[in-house]
């Protein structure tokens, strides 16, 4: 079950990034099919393990894209990446130490903090990507 669809309201104009958070909405899709259905602890921890690498890498690749360009507010924005990945692994902390307690609470955090990062930080540095010819 698709619980989170992509849409182009959430496109950033630039195809590999583009792509990256497609795959995140793909993870938490099944991170929210885990949990409706029941799957057993151990995909639910395979899925969060899957999401937070793959944020990892998704990060440091927007990073380095934000550095080429010089990017004025590359700092607030590696703090977003930051606060993100320490959320990532609280629930990780919390699946582990308590797989019962891990409910449907964390999609609504992942699906919030995704949707306003994408259409708010990620947007604003959109015109510094297309101005170095990097869309």
């Amino acid at each position: 079950m698709e619980l989170f669809k992509w849409s182009n309201r959430y496109s950033v104009c630039i195809e590999s990034i583009d792509e990256e958070h497609k795959g995140l909405f793909q993870l938490l899709n099944r991170l929210y099919t885990s949990l409706t259905e029941g799957d057993a602890q151990e995909i639910l921890a395979e899925v969060i393990d899957e999401l937070f690498e793959y944020t990892q890498k998704h990060f440091r690749r927007e990073e380095s894209l934000l550095k080429q360009v010089e990017y004025p507010y590359l700092k607030n924005h590696i703090a977003l990446h930051e606060y993100f990945e320490q959320s990532i692994v609280r629930y990780r902390e919390q699946l582990y130490s308590d797989p019962s307690s891990l409910t449907i609470d964390i999609l609504s955090f992942l699906r919030d903090w995704l949707i306003q990062h994408i259409q708010g930080v990620d947007m604003d540095y959109v015109p510094y990507l297309k101005a170095k010819n990097l869309s």
